[in-house]
């Protein structure tokens, strides 16, 4: 858990109790989303001043600045080997984990038209879903990397990542068809008037 003063607490969930060893400060920032191992001795936290830290216990191991953007949300990898990174344009970053070994290493693709506004994994680890402030939610195919093709168009470090799916709520079909009918409707009572 974290709070807007930059403190970093550790909880064991199943039992209540914080672990106490588990408290570290990102100072002169405000948290905007972390995420920790399995171990609950490592996080990697997303701040507003546009670092991505790397913390171990109550020491900070690595920073790095995510160049002209602020990451919104960060996911690690359930084999703890890559970090997901929703981005403030829209795009998703892959940084191989842990950050303080590869030096911040990341591959950057193209996904939303505004800023990513949550991300998660399904449990069985096959899928990263993406929702963003534009309302689109794409659902993204993870194998070693995530299905991908590269838009030749781009520099090599950008790609396209191809949606599998793009969700909306049955009220948002629902409204998109009684718009359809309502225009139907006003076209047909426009060609009995002429």
């Amino acid at each position: 858990f974290f709070g807007v003063d930059g403190a970093i607490y550790g909880w064991n969930l199943a039992t209540g109790i914080q672990i106490k060893d588990f408290v570290c400060f990102a100072d002169s920032c405000q948290i905007l989303s972390i995420a920790g191992n399995k171990a609950c001795d490592t996080a990697v936290v997303a701040c507003s001043d546009n670092t991505i830290k790397e913390f171990s216990g109550e020491k900070l191991k690595y920073a790095t600045l995510a160049t002209n953007i602020s990451i919104s949300k960060i996911l690690l990898s359930a084999d703890e080997k890559h970090v997901y990174a929703g981005c403030s344009n829209g795009n998703v970053r892959i940084y191989k984990w842990p950050l303080s070994q590869h030096h911040g290493k990341y591959t950057e693709f193209t996904a939303h038209q505004s800023p990513i506004n949550n991300m998660c994994i399904t449990p069985d680890e096959r899928y990263l879903i993406t929702s963003a402030d534009d309302s689109t939610v794409f659902t993204f195919g993870i194998n070693q990397h995530l299905q991908i093709r590269k838009n030749s168009s781009q520099d090599d470090q950008r790609w396209i990542i191809n949606p599998n799916l793009v969700m909306v709520t049955k009220d948002y079909i629902n409204t998109q068809q009684q718009k359809i009918i309502n225009v139907k409707k006003k076209l047909s009572e426009t060609k009995s008037e002429a």
